[in-house]
């Protein structure tokens, strides 16, 4: 009788602990992102990788990348309308010069939504273009996201495609 408490027991405590590791996964789904998603975020972290034509020699084009100097930014994100609005900067190193950096700053609006299985947010700006972010990290208060997004990098003047990772951190 002792073993089958004991097995009982044994069997109990792994379908809490199973319960346990679904409520600490990141993506939970839908509701639990769109829930966590309102409210003020800081922008503490990017990391950034993209490769941009080399202006002097065209077979050679030049990547970029590493993590970001001197990052800030807001997302201020809204429900019933599902709005945001962003506004984040951040300078990169010049793999020329490691010396001097490129200030690149992103801001817009536009609605947001979730995937039905809670590993994206799509934001569709306001000026047409429309940014899908992997959830990494879904926390109450931190989120960790991946995207590619379109950069102008100065001084060359060309927009290119940026594969970037986000840390937001609830204000």
């Amino acid at each position: 009788m002792k073993r089958i408490l004991l097995l009982a027991l044994f069997a109990l405590s792994l379908a809490c602990s199973k319960d346990d590791d679904k409520n600490n996964n990141p993506n939970t789904g839908n509701a639990d992102l769109s829930a966590r998603l309102v409210g003020n975020w800081e922008m503490t972290d990017l990391i950034y990788d993209a490769t941009v034509p080399n202006p002097l020699n065209p077979f050679s084009p030049i990547n970029l990348s590493g993590p970001a100097e001197n990052v800030y930014g807001d997302f201020i994100i809204s429900a019933s309308p599902n709005n945001v609005d962003y506004n984040y900067g951040f300078d990169i190193e010049s793999p020329l010069d490691p010396t001097q950096s490129f200030p690149i700053t992103q801001v817009g609006q536009g609605t947001w939504t979730v995937t039905t299985n809670g590993t994206k947010v799509v934001v569709e700006q306001s000026n047409n273009t429309t940014t899908t972010y992997t959830v990494q990290e879904n926390a109450m208060n931190r989120q960790v996201w991946t995207a590619r997004v379109p950069t102008t990098v100065p001084g060359i003047g060309i927009t290119v495609n940026a594969d970037i990772r986000i840390t937001l951190i609830r204000k």
